[in-house]
């Protein structure tokens, strides 16, 4: 009895320790990568890997000054949508790095974040950044083209200084402002902009190619919807373009719906009484020419939940 014993306990001790040496190989990766990352309260001060592609923890709310910086052996990184910052110098003279894309959730990017980044050819900017810094793409001399979203309105001096493959840059008119030196030694390049926009005016000004893309767009966020007698819905409606556009917004059955403006992009739709009507949008040039035209479905019924199609119906002109 004695011996079996023996024998079950050392066999249990030979079992415990096996797991424990396969427990510690499994924690070792992931022990080693968490080292790769330096983070404190949110912000990634230090990266210390050494990887290609590196993909950033979901923890990181902020990419802090200098972080990668000089990172060399790194070609794509993956950020995020945790991350709503990037600090200056954040990712300066990383050489290797060929795309980068900046979530929608980054509304700040620092001065100088992607300086020097030479093999640099391919860049998605947040649709919510309100600016490009100072230097933010200097000298990322690979770059051919970019787009610039709707929600920047300053694009800082040297911004794209440097930039000597940059053929085609997308500008919204929501910039108002352009930096000196912003786009120096970019001797190929086309800028693409709506007419009688500020960015007409500086490429001119700049002796820059422009090429025009119309005179703006207007997009609605909602195509049909249904809802009930005295009830509300806002549409969003957003207009791009160059200056002097206005719009004008009726109803095709003020008795069944009617339409109030909340702001400048958003209009307030109540319903009545049973049936149907369009909720009309023309959209006029200074000279009060109308250049477009569109419209929301609204049905009003009683005794049902509202719902409707929130498909994106965009107009150009």
């Amino acid at each position: 009895m004695k011996t079996r014993a023996n024998r079950t306990l050392s066999l249990f001790l030979l079992f415990t320790i096996i797991f424990s040496m396969v427990s510690l190989g499994n924690a070792a990766p992931a022990a080693a990568a968490s080292t790769d990352f330096t983070i404190m309260n949110g912000v990634l001060t230090k990266y210390n890997g050494s990887k290609n592609c590196v993909t950033i923890p979901s923890t990181v709310k902020s990419i802090g000054e200098r972080a990668f910086e000089e990172c060399t052996d790194i070609i794509e990184i993956i950020i995020p949508k945790s991350v709503t910052s990037i600090g200056r110098y954040a990712f300066e003279q990383c050489s290797g790095l060929t795309k980068i894309t900046i979530p929608d959730s980054v509304t700040s990017i620092g001065n100088y974040a992607f300086d020097q980044c030479t093999s640099l050819k391919s860049v998605t900017i947040s649709n919510n950044v309100k600016s490009i810094g100072i230097g933010t793409f200097n000298e990322c001399d690979s770059l051919t083209k970019i787009t610039i979203p709707d929600s920047v309105t300053t694009i800082g001096k040297q911004a794209f200084n440097g930039c000597t493959s940059l053929k085609s840059a997308v500008i919204s008119s929501s910039v108002k402002t352009i930096g000196l030196e912003a786009f120096e030694d970019c001797d190929e390049l086309t800028i693409s902009g709506y007419k009688n926009t500020a960015i007409q005016t500086y490429a001119n000004k700049n002796k820059i190619n422009f090429k025009s893309i119309g005179l703006g767009t207007f997009t609605l966020d909602t195509k049909t919807y249904t809802m009930a007698p005295r009830s509300s819905y806002t549409i969003g409606a957003k207009l791009v373009g160059g200056s002097g556009l206005t719009i004008k917004a009726y109803s095709s059955k003020s008795t069944v719906a009617k339409v109030s403006r909340v702001s400048s992009k958003e209009y307030k739709v109540t319903g009545l009484k049973v049936g149907t009507a369009n909720i009309m949008f023309d959209i006029y040039d200074k000279n009060n020419k109308k250049l477009a035209h569109t419209y929301v479905k609204i049905t009003v019924k009683r005794g049902i939940n509202p719902s409707g199609s929130a498909s994106k119906q965009v107009v150009k002109f």
